[in-house]
Formats: structure tokens, sequence, C-alpha cells
């Protein structure tokens, strides 16, 4: 095959990840290996074309660092174990926080923030239509603006 469908190491290039953004298709791929089929056969001959490129084209092929490794490095038998982190507690804060649900508001302790201390609606307030055709209303519980939550559960602050 034609250098220019060949990667630096000899092979048939099928896809090339370098095109970003571009997946192939199954199809693209199929027709490649087809050609690839039909002009050589079976492996045996593809295999020799790619063992005379690489006889031919070898010294284009950059040699291996010697920094390289080829497998894993040798691991000491005593491993020094990294010494364990002491915990600490959390310091505790009597920050007074305002609740940012809808319907709640209210100030709350940051620490003692409970599952069902608040009362919001988790909805959105819709201002009704133009025409009459519904009110305004919340989408959760179809009540009022100035209602009571129609849920508990935290305080949410910011």
């Amino acid at each position: 095959g034609p250098s220019y469908k060949r990667d630096n190491q000899g092979r048939f290039v099928i896809f090339r990840k370098s095109q970003t953004g571009r997946f192939p298709i199954t199809r693209e791929i199929i027709d490649n290996l087809i050609i690839l089929s039909m002009l050589y056969g079976n492996s045996e001959k593809l295999g020799k074309a790619q063992e005379d490129f690489k006889r031919k084209y070898g010294y284009l092929i950059p040699r291996q660092s010697s920094e390289c490794q080829e497998h894993p490095l040798d691991t000491p038998a005593i491993i020094k174990k990294q010494p364990e982190l002491k915990k600490t507690m959390k310091p505790s804060t009597d920050r007074i926080m305002i609740c940012k649900n809808w319907g709640c508001g209210r100030e709350y302790n940051e620490e003692k923030n409970e599952k069902y201390a608040c009362t919001h609606h988790p909805g959105k307030y819709q201002f009704g239509s133009r025409h009459g055709l519904w009110p305004e209303s919340w989408t959760c519980c179809r009540a009022e603006w100035e209602s009571m939550g129609c849920r508990k559960g935290f305080h949410r602050g910011v």
C-alpha cells in the first residue's frame, strides 16, 4: 500500500486518533479492512509486506530510549508507610445563617441544621397566564405566594 496510509512503524492506518471530534464510521473501518484483505489475500502476505517495509525504512523508526522501562521495577521488600495524619476535630461554629429555600427565609445555626427544620416550596412560582388560563401559584402545591412551604427538609444556606 502507499506510504501515506502507513504510520511511522510501517503499519496500515485505519483510523487516526489525531482526528479530534470525529470518530470512524463502522462502515469506513470495515471498508479499509476489506481493501487490505483483497490486496494481500491473507495475513501472511500482509505481515511480509510490513516486514519488507521495516527492512527498507527501519532507520526512520526511532530507537527505544535507554530511560524507558519495559518491565515494572523491583520494589523493595520494606516499604516505608506514610505516617498517619492526626484527625482534627471540626471547629465548632456558632455561625447564624439565613435559609435560601423559597418560603422559608428563617435564621438557623449551621451546626444544628436538622432534617425537617425547613418548610419550603421546592417548585417555582408561576405568575399565571395573561388570559387567565391558569392562576398564579407554586408549581409544587398550587398554593398562593404567602402560603407556608409544602415540603420539609434541611435549611440551605449560601
